[in-house]
């Protein structure tokens, strides 16, 4: 799950008013998907492309001396005008199962983004700034997992051919009871084999300004590698697509910028794996299932364990 942090009222009002200014300007990134590999809309339908998805998780935790098992549900809504700029909004809802007597925790997540896309036909490419903000709130008695608050800005470029795209992300998280978390998240993919293929690299550098609150670590450093494959139509599964990708390295109170979701549980994420399949209904509903395996390390108790998950998602667009 997550945790969460309080801002000044001064960087309150600030964050604010930057959320609100994206989503009047902007809407969700280029980013390198299915979504990249299709037309958002022809020329029947109208300058505006709409989408929204729901999706619902669950899991468990084994290892754990502390958590039992967790599910979540939420949905996202997107409104894109001409491929140029838009705004998406998000809520999730998540719930974790402690062990013994001890209360689960109720978490509700918030999301607001939004992007502006620029066209270079010098650099044969289109540029996209985008920016986006979270808030989270549970009924953490200590906290420390309740009020965080994140702003996300990012920098991207997609080339015509959808063969290569690169960006820069930056994350400031603000938690409350004396922890602020920075993170730079550079990416890079790359499309082969007549776009059928798709692989893309992330990296995270994240930093911490109060190392009691981050089991010892002023800085963790991880990498994320992702291959999706996009099938022929007439494939025996009819799949749209599948991904399979994992984590190296360490990450703690990571932003996750290609989920637009923050890891605000105060354990180190040691490692993953995760897996996707997709499958078209017809040009405007899609379903996907995910399955992940992640590893944590609690230093403060010393303890390693594990959590597997499953989810389904269903999406539609018009």
């Amino acid at each position: 799950m997550k945790e969460n942090n309080r801002l000044t009222t001064k960087n309150s009002r600030v964050l604010l008013k930057a959320i609100l200014t994206a989503g009047m300007l902007f809407a969700l990134p280029l980013q390198a998907n299915a979504d990249e590999h299709t037309s958002w809309q022809d020329d029947e339908q109208s300058n505006w492309y709409m989408s929204s998805s729901v999706t619902g998780v669950t899991g468990t935790y084994s290892g754990s001396s502390l958590r039992d098992q967790f599910y979540s549900a939420g949905f996202i809504v997107t409104g894109e005008y001409l491929e140029q700029h838009g705004i998406t909004f998000g809520y999730t809802n998540s719930n974790i199962k402690f062990k013994g007597d001890a209360d689960s925790t109720s978490q509700n997540e918030f999301f607001l983004g939004g992007h502006k896309s620029f066209n270079t036909d010098g650099m044969n490419g289109t540029f996209d700034v985008r920016l986006n903000g979270h808030y989270i709130s549970n009924n953490d008695s200590s906290g420390d997992t309740d009020g965080v608050k994140v702003v996300a800005p990012l920098i991207s470029y997609l080339n015509y051919k959808k063969s290569f795209y690169f960006d820069v992300g930056y994350a400031y998280s603000a938690y409350q009871n004396d922890l602020d978390v920075t993170q730079i998240s550079p990416a890079i993919g790359l499309g082969f084999s007549k776009d059928s293929n798709w692989i893309q690299l992330r990296g995270y550098f994240i930093s911490s300004s109060n190392a009691t609150r981050s089991q010892g670590k002023s800085s963790t450093a991880a990498g994320l590698l992702k291959f999706t494959h996009w099938f022929a139509p007439d494939n025996a599964l009819q799949l749209h697509n599948a991904s399979i990708g994992g984590m190296l390295g360490e990450r703690l109170y990571a932003v996750d910028v290609d989920n637009l979701s923050v890891y605000n549980l105060a354990d180190v994420q040691k490692g993953s794996v995760a897996a996707d399949l997709s499958w078209k209904i017809d040009n405007s509903i899609s379903i996907l299932l995910h399955a992940s395996y992640n590893l944590y390390e609690n230093l403060t108790i010393s303890e390693k364990y594990n959590s597997s998950a499953a989810a389904l998602s269903l999406s539609k667009e018009w």
